[in-house]
């Protein structure tokens, strides 16, 4: 019920009596739930449906509590509700607000002009409080922040006592914030009441053994071998849970699982080893690139803040006999910003269940594969922009005429990535985005359904699209590399039916950087290497037509090592102008590419490369009827995925503007296939 108040000139706010409920019945109601903090048992339990979404907000504290929507995770413009039960009278308390902070000393916490925040449901005893809320996902008010399928950054508080003055209450004693995906089903701990639980024979544990991250090292690969335990059927994988060391969240920042093929055997060596390393003489660059090799298909993929993944009902990974004798290959990356000593085991933990599913379910990578020093973003670039490209013909050819269903997909990038999304292209028609988060949070990075499962065909292809913002202090660009320090634009996604394609990704062309930063020293070097490669080329095949380069992945990695001290002296010492940033930018837009299928259980011969269709980044049409001037519709999606409108590419020629793509096939053995 909303009642007027001339003390605050006519504002509206929430005030009824306490509907009595059980703080365990009222959670048996609600899909999603996280403890938000442990000391003080602050839950939030949430569902949504259509427009609205309602939260249960339960916390030990006599006084009241506080939850809200942050731009990034402090007070300032946060939009908020601020709740409490009258000791004197009974009555619940829900209010609207929205903070401003205009110095640290300086908080204010204004009531909404328009209160959208209902209040459902109410309980207090001698040490908890609890409340019921409901608002819809967009209010079209200035004072709130629109509830999207992007990572929302909640903030939450508590206060000991009951205010004397709720337009004014004391300060808080307890404060907090994290990201959290709100509006994903996949996501749900209940289904119909009942906790999600699938029916689990047997666990799996691979773990890595005393990894030691010496004293000074900031960024560490970590590669090691696990031996597969003996399997005499066929199960199926259909829950993975991260098992990350006390004391070691902060440390381990991703890991990715893979199964081995047969080739790799007990005799391999060494089983532990630093990797990822870009020294051509170190020792374990032979070892990391054999096991990158022989061991593509993906087990798992976890990176910081990722929860337990629960495969659909219909679909479970194939973990069987075949698999008997063989490792995963396990590579883990810890981020240790300080530099100190520091020792993990941590791993995943496999649940499988012998009630096989209809589906085998495949994992496949996506997006750039430049983790080198053709992927710049310069300095004091605020939206700079990098693709990795799933080619058609990737997809014509490796998937199954029915096509596969994708269902969960992580997106990864490190610091600087702000905009992470997924582009679905068919027939040059470009369908509404297959994922994207606008708020993408470096700590937070949740394995996301893809709500409702969505078909890829033969023939489609995937633009793996992110944005970057380089605003930091100083003249410095950043590269594309392993380490955090370092930018990415790379995803996991899973899908079913299962096939041999693990990889679908590609790499920008050399000549980009080069030809953009016009060094003589760069472009001399380069010209040397591709004459070398056109004397192979002729060598191995003399009818090749001069021009004709028979190019591998392995010419591409001579010539970035070449090339490698030549660009970091360059850009060491670059005057960097807004211009400058722009004509990068459209030479990344217009750049030359090569596609990598990886696959496993073929041996595909044939030509290195073939040009493939053009694809024109063209940003996908919308229905401009949106109900809210904040640019959000009531679904929760922003407009880049709400009613979106289907538009075609004209042309299939290659005008200014345009990017095409070369591809490589490769097969666990490491042979190529080019079309």
């Amino acid at each position: 019920m909303r009642h007027s108040d001339a003390a605050v000139c006519g504002l509206f706010y929430n005030l009824m009596r306490i509907i009595s409920i059980s703080m365990s019945s009222a959670a048996q109601e609600f899909e999603q739930e996280v403890l938000l903090n442990k000391e003080n048992e602050y839950y939030l339990k949430w569902n949504f449906v259509d427009d609205y979404i309602d939260l249960h907000l339960s916390a030990k504290t006599s006084g009241w509590l506080g939850f809200g929507f942050s731009p990034n995770g402090g007070m300032d413009q946060s939009d908020v509700l601020f709740a409490f039960v009258d000791n004197h009278t009974g009555q619940a308390n829900v209010t609207d607000r929205f903070i401003t902070v205009s110095q640290p000393a300086s908080v204010q916490l204004q009531l909404d002009k328009q209160q959208d925040w209902t209040l459902l449901s109410a309980n207090r005893n001698a040490t908890h409080l609890a409340v019921r809320v409901r608002r819809k996902l967009d209010t079209c008010d200035s004072m709130d922040r629109p509830i999207t399928q992007d990572t929302m950054r909640v903030i939450f508080s508590l206060g000991r006592d009951q205010p004397v003055d709720y337009l004014h209450p004391a300060m808080h004693f307890f404060r907090g914030s994290r990201s959290l995906i709100l509006l994903d089903k996949s996501l749900a701990v209940r289904k119909m009441g009942a906790a999600i639980s699938p029916p689990i024979v047997k666990n799996w544990n691979v773990l890595v053994d005393a990894v030691i991250i010496p004293e000074g090292v900031t960024s560490m690969y970590h590669c090691e071998l696990a031996l597969i335990p003996e399997f005499q059927k066929k199960y199926q994988l259909v829950k993975t849970v991260p098992k990350i060391d006390d004391g070691n969240i902060d440390l381990v920042h991703h890991m990715m699982m893979y199964l081995c093929d047969d080739s790799i055997t007990d005799s391999f060596g060494p089983k532990k080893f630093t990797c990822m390393t870009q020294n051509t003489s170190d020792p374990n660059l032979l070892p990391g690139i054999q096991l990158i090799t022989h061991c593509a298909t993906i087990l798992s993929a976890w990176a910081v803040g990722g929860s337990d993944v629960n495969f659909p009902e219909e679909a479970g990974l194939p973990i069987g006999p075949e698999l008997n004798g063989r490792f995963v290959y396990i590579e883990m990356h810890y981020n240790n910003p300080f530099g100190k000593r520091r020792m993990d085991s941590s791993g995943m933990n496999f649940q499988l269940t012998d009630k096989l599913r209809k589906y085998d379910v495949g994992i496949m990578t996506l997006g750039s594969s430049s983790f080198e020093d053709t992927m710049i973003i310069p300095p004091g670039a605020i939206s700079f922009r990098q693709f990795g490209v799933c080619s058609d013909s990737c997809t014509r050819d490796l998937l199954p005429a029915d096509g596969v269903s994708a269902f969960k997909i992580i997106l990864h990038s490190h610091l600087l990535g702000r905009k992470l999304r997924v582009r679905h292209i068919r027939n040059n028609t470009e369908l509404p985005v297959l994922s994207e988060d606008n708020h993408y949070d470096f700590n937070y990075q949740e394995a996301r359904g893809i709500n409702p499962v969505r078909k890829l065909e033969q023939g489609d292809q995937l633009i793996f699209q992110c944005e970057y913002s380089n605003n930091a202090p100083g003249n410095t660009a950043v590269f594309g590399g392993m380490a955090t320090s370092d930018e990415m634009c790379f995803g996991v996604l899973y899908y079913y039916p299962k096939t041999n394609l693990s990889s679908c990704q590609s790499s920008y062309a050399v000549d980009t950087a080069v030809n953009f930063l016009a060094i003589p020293d760069a472009i001399q070097t380069l010209q040397a290497l591709r004459a070398q490669q056109q004397r192979n080329a002729i060598g191995t095949d003399p009818t090749a037509p001069n021009g004709t380069i028979a190019y591998t992945e392995m010419d591409r990695y001579t010539e970035i090592m070449a090339l490698h001290p030549v660009i970091r002296r360059a850009l060491a010492n670059f005057s960097w102008t807004p211009e400058k940033i722009q004509t990068l930018q459209n030479a990344y837009d217009t750049s030359d590419g090569f596609a990598t299928c990886k696959i496993t259980g073929a041996n595909l011969t044939g030509p290195r490369f073939a040009p493939q269709s053009v694809l024109h980044f063209t940003p996908l049409a919308v229905d401009s009827g949106a109900q809210c001037s904040s640019g959000l519709g009531t679904n929760g999606q922003s407009n880049s995925t709400a009613d979106a409108k289907i538009i075609s590419n004209a042309t299939k020629q290659k005008p200014n503007g345009v990017s095409s793509i070369h591809t490589i096939y490769t097969s666990i053995c490491g042979l190529c296939h080019v079309r």
